[in-house]
């Protein structure tokens, strides 16, 4: 693979997984309002945002950027696993493969929650304990 092309492929993956990040972060500042009061102010409720972000009361938005976050991550490992691949050797690509097909795994069980909900309007979150 030339210099051009992997300079190109680990730009795109860096701007794949910055947008898995902006969109993330998104996800979860919408949907902190939402979450059980206790999660709301400590840095452990972003690892609990897998858990609550299907429940009926999230905002749709927050559900989609949050999909968003997972589709972008998934393009971003690919990118390095092409890079792996052109450049490395064979376990480090095998590596970084193992990995995509866990993200893509995990994103098609996410999406197959995604689909099923009904598009709702929130207009305000719910009224959290002080």
């Amino acid at each position: 693979m030339s210099q051009a092309v992997t300079l190109a492929t680990l730009a795109a993956a860096a701007l794949e997984l910055g947008l898995c990040g902006y969109y993330w972060q998104g996800a979860f500042a919408e949907a902190r309002p939402w979450l059980p009061y206790p999660l709301q102010e400590q840095m452990s409720a972003r690892f609990a945002l897998d858990r609550y972000i299907f429940k009926p009361a999230m905002p749709q938005a927050a559900r989609r950027r949050y999909m968003l976050s997972h589709v972008f991550g998934c393009i971003g490992l690919v990118c390095l696993t092409i890079l792996a691949y052109a450049n490395g050797p064979l376990i480090g690509a095998l590596a970084f493969a193992a990995v995509s097909l866990a993200a893509f795994g995990q994103t098609f069980a996410q999406w197959r929650k995604y689909r099923r909900l009904p598009a709702q309007a929130n207009v305000s979150p719910p009224v959290s304990a002080p």
